[in-house]
């Protein structure tokens, strides 16, 4: 196969041009999420770059990385204020760092673009509705799962609050993905190309059919309501980790677990900023007064194995004994965060690749959830929840989402609301409650629908004490895997397209050097 891109032509007028156009359509694509939610601009960068895509000649480089760049240097701009702020890496630096991320993110939308120029480029209006949205969707689910993916900014998750959150329970994150980008796709039919009957039936199809889907109630009350009370302790990040500081903390998680009424305390991500082993007579102290008080405490907390050789981040169930302890190891870590990709190499060069804890090990696959009275919590921890997959595992078995996080590390960037609207999209999926503590916001709690019930302002020492109904759950996107389901839907009608264009020529074309006279 012939690997080559076509003429690239760098630097000359045209891909200048295209690079600027494909940039700004980037930038745009963020602006659908949190904190700006509108929405429309996220279709439009879509329908944008599908028809530079369309009609633009070569320039393959200069729209993917155009797109790119500013697809993911606007909507993952945290990413700079962790290497800065909290990494202390210098800004020459943490520019540096964060462009290299960006350029590696950049490879999905290239893949994208050059699979399209370089296959499908001649193929008619409808048919490259449907290869479109496969290309996407296949380059979507690439990124959330090479290196352990980076499952952010799914375009998806930016119509949380519009109708198409109806199909949320029944196709997921990458579904509602497909139906914005088919809707987008028929936009451009619809205006630039003239067409009318396709487009209409499709946009009606994914929008009015979301709107009649979202009255549905896919779960059903159980149990009473349960207390709970969120304690957001808005340690600083620049201590949270100093030793010196272990005690004040520890004195704060108990003055705030006395002013909470009986029910389930939950502490957010790390809570306890040391080895549970280490302190275990204290929290077994804290534990019974909890108890006295009618209260049980959850808590984010790193763990370790028997003979410490294998360190964790994760939950437990503060019990005043030492048997039936519950508790949850994470399953997806973050990059540098928790562990340190070729740490050989990196551990040492700069500060930002020597943060506290960050050589944690990955917990099992399937682990039950931590049942605290009627509640069965099914576990998270931040980075987790934007795992769709991960996060239905658990609450197949569940009857409330508990997801911690500690989202300091972003500041004041957009990073903690793109989080939680992640958040609330996998509430919607699943048909359940979700439960949300961290360290300083957004800490809240939404319904069954993914609709905020109740949050706390970010950045303040505070409790949120909320009521939460156990629900279980018959979203049926909990019980097949819609991302394999769709890439097949619309991956085999693609690569049959394929075969019908490019495949049956390249077999007459051997068959003609086949039957070519032989000539001495």
């Amino acid at each position: 196969m012939n690997l080559q891109f076509p003429d690239l032509k760098i630097f000359s007028a045209d891909f200048i041009k295209t690079f600027i156009l494909a940039l700004i359509l980037g930038g745009i694509y963020a602006l659908g999420f949190a904190p700006i939610y509108f929405w429309p601009a996220t279709l439009l960068s879509i329908a944008g770059i599908y028809w530079l895509i369309r009609n633009t000649q070569q320039q393959v480089l200069a729209i993917s990385l155009g797109y790119g760049l500013g697809f993911f240097g606007v909507g993952t701009s945290w990413i700079y204020v962790s290497i800065h702020q909290f990494g202390h890496a210098p800004v020459p630096l943490a520019l540096i760092l964060t462009l290299i991320f960006c350029l590696y993110l950049s490879v999905y939308p290239l893949l994208m673009v050059w699979g399209y120029k370089r296959y499908f480029q001649k193929i008619s209006t409808n048919q490259s509705l449907l290869v479109f949205s496969f290309l996407w969707l296949a380059t979507d689910a690439l990124r959330g799962w090479v290196f352990s993916g980076f499952p952010w900014l799914y375009a998806g998750y930016s119509f949380t609050d519009t109708w198409l959150i109806g199909w949320a329970p029944l196709v997921g994150v990458h579904g509602v993905t497909v139906l914005a980008v088919a809707s987008a796709v028929s936009i451009i039919h619809l205006i630039v190309e003239r067409q009318k009957l396709v487009p209409i039936l499709i946009m009606g199809f994914a929008w009015v059919g979301g709107l009649l889907l979202t009255p549905i109630n896919w779960s059903e009350k159980i149990a009473d309501p349960v207390k709970i009370t969120l304690v957001q302790p808005n340690i600083d990040q620049s201590i949270k980790w100093s030793p010196e500081h272990l005690w004040n903390t520890l004195d704060l998680l108990k003055q705030q677990t006395q002013k909470a009424a009986a029910g389930i305390v939950i502490w957010p991500e790390a809570a306890v900023p040391t080895f549970e082993k280490r302190l275990r007579p204290n929290l077994e102290k804290i534990a019974l007064e909890a108890k006295l008080k009618g209260q049980t405490i959850v808590t984010g907390i790193p763990l370790s194995n028997q003979d410490n050789s294998q360190a964790y981040n994760g939950v437990m169930v503060l019990d005043d004994r030492d048997q039936e302890k519950q508790y949850y190891y994470k399953r997806r870590l973050v990059p540098f965060g928790e562990y340190v990709p070729l740490q050989d190499i990196l551990r040492g060069l700069i500060e930002f690749f020597d943060l506290p804890m960050s050589a944690f090990s990955l917990g099992a696959e399937d682990q039950q959830p931590l049942k605290v009275g009627d509640a069965k919590l099914g576990l998270a921890i931040c980075y987790e929840i934007t795992y769709p997959a991960l996060v239905h595992q658990q609450a197949r078995q569940s009857n409330i989402i508990l997801t911690l996080s500690n989202d300091a590390w972003f500041g004041h960037s957009w990073g903690p609301y793109q989080h939680y609207q992640m958040a609330r999209f996998r509430s919607a999926e699943a048909a359940m409650p979700l439960v949300r503590s961290t360290n300083n916001g957004i800490t809240a709690v939404t319904n069954a629908k993914g609709i905020t019930q109740a949050q706390l302002p970010q950045f303040v020492l505070d409790n949120l004490e909320t009521e939460v109904q156990p629900m279980k759950s018959h979203s049926p996107v909990l019980y097949y895997r819609p991302l394999w389901v769709l890439l097949l839907l619309l991956g085999i009608p693609t690569a049959l397209l394929y075969w019908r264009t490019k495949g049956i020529a390249l077999v007459l074309k051997r068959l003609k050097q086949v039957q070519k006279p032989v000539i001495d």
